[in-house]
C-alpha cells in the first residue's frame, strides 16, 4: 500500500488554476492505491467500539455502573489510518508548496480535499465570466495542431462544467469547427449532413484528424511538382542549338534567368555615333575606336 513518488510522476502538480488536469492524474493514483473512498469522505474513520460489562451494585436497587473494556475494533481503525495517511501523502505530493500553506490544520485527507474544493469553487465563481469569455472568444492558435486546438476548447468547457455552467455538445462542436483554419474545412459539408445523434465530439475529433492527415500527405507532393517545374525552366534538351549548327551540350538553368545589363544612357560615343551606330558605351570604352588605332 506504500506510495512511491515515482508512481505519481504522471500527476501534474496543482497550482490553483489547473484543477481538471490535476484531477485527471490524481484520480488514477487514488484508484490505484484504493484511496478514493477515504479522500472523498465516503469511508470515514470507524468509531471506537468497546466491550461493556455491567457491574453488579453493592446495594440492592442501587445504580448500575457500566465498565468499559478494551477497544475491540483496533484493526479496522488502524487500517483506515494507514489508508488516510497514504491518501494525504498522495495529495500533498501533488500540490504546489505555496498552496500547502493553506492546508495547515487539516488532519485527514477528506479535510484537505474539502478545503481545496471550497477554495477552488470560490475562485471559480469570481472567474466564471472570464472563463466564459475565453470560451466564446477562443481562436485557433498559431503553431497548434488540430488535436491541440480540440483539447484547448474541451479544457475550457470542462472548467465551465465544474463551475456549474456546462456547455452543450452542439456548442462545443460548433466552437471547434468554426475556429479551425481554412485548410481543415474540407469535412464540414459531410459533417453537417450527418444525423444529429451521430454528431459526437469523438467522431468530430476523428474527422478533423483525418483531414489533417490528408493535408499532410498531399501538400508536400504539390510543392515538389511546383519546384520541379520551376527548376527545369530554360532547359533546351541535351544539346544546344547555337548559330551555325551544332554547338555542343546545352546548359542547365536552375532558378530565374540572369538579370540583363542595364541600358547605357550616358553621352554618345564620338566614334560610333557619327557613323550611324547606336552608342551603348562611352567613348573611352569604344572597342571599334581602339581597333582602328592598331
Amino acid at each position: 500500500m506504500a506510495c512511491a513518488n515515482k508512481s505519481l510522476a504522471h500527476v501534474v502538480k496543482f497550482d490553483g488554476s489547473n484543477l481538471p488536469l490535476w484531477r485527471l492524474g490524481l484520480d488514477v493514483a487514488l484508484e490505484e492505491h484504493d484511496m478514493q473512498s477515504v479522500t472523498d469522505g465516503t469511508l470515514l474513520c470507524p468509531p471506537e467500539i468497546r466491550q461493556v460489562t455491567e457491574q453488579v451494585p453493592s446495594v440492592e436497587g442501587g445504580p448500575v455502573t457500566p465498565t468499559y473494556g478494551p477497544i475491540i475494533n483496533t484493526d479496522a481503525i488502524r487500517e483506515w489510518k494507514i489508508k488516510d495517511c497514504t491518501a494525504r501523502r498522495i495529495l500533498l505530493t501533488t500540490i504546489e508548496l505555496k498552496l500547502q500553506n493553506t492546508l495547515v490544520g487539516c488532519e485527514t485527507a477528506f479535510q484537505i480535499w474539502t478545503r481545496l474544493n471550497s477554495q477552488h469553487n470560490k475562485c471559480a465563481a469570481n472567474n466564471m465570466y472570464i472563463i466564459q469569455r475565453s470560451f466564446l472568444n477562443y481562436e485557433y492558435q498559431t503553431g497548434h495542431s488540430a488535436m491541440d486546438h480540440i483539447t484547448a476548447i474541451e479544457t475550457i468547457a470542462e472548467q465551465l462544467k465544474n463551475m456549474g455552467e456546462p456547455q452543450t455538445r452542439l456548442q462545443i462542436c460548433t466552437k471547434i469547427i468554426y475556429t479551425l483554419p481554412p485548410h481543415l474545412h474540407g469535412f464540414i459539408a459531410v459533417w453537417e449532413a450527418l444525423p444529429e445523434e451521430e454528431q459526437t465530439i469523438a467522431l468530430l475529433t476523428a474527422k478533423i484528424l483525418n483531414e489533417e492527415s490528408k493535408n499532410a500527405i498531399f501538400e508536400p507532393q504539390e510543392y515538389d511538382h511546383g519546384y520541379r517545374a520551376s527548376s527545369n525552366r530554360g532547359y533546351r534538351g541535351e544539346y544546344g542549338s547555337g548559330r551555325g549548327g551544332f554547338s555542343g551540350p546545352g546548359k542547365h538553368h536552375d532558378g530565374p534567368p540572369a538579370a540583363k545589363k542595364p541600358r547605357y544612357n550616358g553621352p554618345l560615343c564620338d566614334h560610333c555615333h557619327p557613323k550611324g551606330f547606336v552608342a551603348t558605351h562611352p567613348f573611352a570604352e569604344c572597342r571599334k575606336h581602339a581597333q582602328s588605332l592598331k
